[in-house]
């Protein structure tokens, strides 16, 4: 049986509560694909490049925003990442078959960083990896110190992203996180920490996505 699948696109963040809403890309209004049958991951992801006219190295991240029957009670839930033709079938499966499934972009380096910030995730440069998440012992964590506490050399983005590639500016991007989160944490401990609260987009079907993006629109003036 065919599936239907409304792709929007835009950034994942977290509020003050480390409860997850995504941002639409205010320029954007999404596109509608059908598939046959759980076909495999790289068609959607060709046809997601091919829309936005991406080229094959252009980092993409395609997530799925748990709808709001299945959230937790103290808010939204970490989004599902869907990064191959397994996890897309197991996404389809759990779907009722006449209801569209919707799946969010996130496009580029910096975008694509930010996410994996958020997530805690590890990363590497090169043969080290640096533990960031539940797993980080006293080692991992001296490591991970002595990358962002260490001395720092800034340079503009247009000037790194002329000198390195796309898979070098999601490192890059990501080693600037971590360098401001070790400073905001260093900040809240001397008492200077600044907490904001922001609102939080449900996410469940696309009428509920349009609404989201027309509040946005409005609340902005354009």
């Amino acid at each position: 049986m065919g599936r239907v699948f409304r792709i929007w696109r835009g950034d994942w963040k977290k509020n003050a509560q480390d409860q997850w809403y995504f941002v639409l890309n205010h320029e954007d209004y999404g596109f509608t694909m059908y598939m046959d049958s759980p076909e495999t991951f790289p068609v959607i992801d060709s046809t997601l490049r091919e829309y936005y006219m991406l080229t094959p190295v252009t980092h993409v991240l395609i997530t799925y925003g748990m709808p709001s029957w299945m959230l937790l009670s103290s808010g939204p839930s970490a989004p599902r990442t869907i990064a191959s033709t397994s996890d897309l079938v197991d996404l389809i499966s759990q779907r009722p078959p006449l209801i569209d499934s919707t799946l969010l972009c996130t496009i580029g380096a910096k975008s694509v960083a930010e996410f994996q910030f958020l997530t805690r995730s590890d990363f590497s440069i090169g043969f080290s990896t640096y533990v960031v998440g539940d797993g980080q012992d006293d080692i991992a964590r001296a490591r991970y110190e002595g990358l962002v506490l260490g001395e720092r050399h800034l340079l503009s983005a247009s000037v790194l992203t002329d000198i390195f590639g796309e898979e070098d500016m999601v490192i890059i991007h990501r080693v600037a996180l971590e360098m401001a989160h070790a400073d905001k944490t260093r900040q809240s401990q001397t008492g200077y920490g600044v907490v904001q609260r922001m609102e939080i987009i449900q996410l469940d079907d696309d009428d509920e996505m349009v609404d989201s993006f027309q509040n946005e629109v409005t609340e902005n003036g354009t």
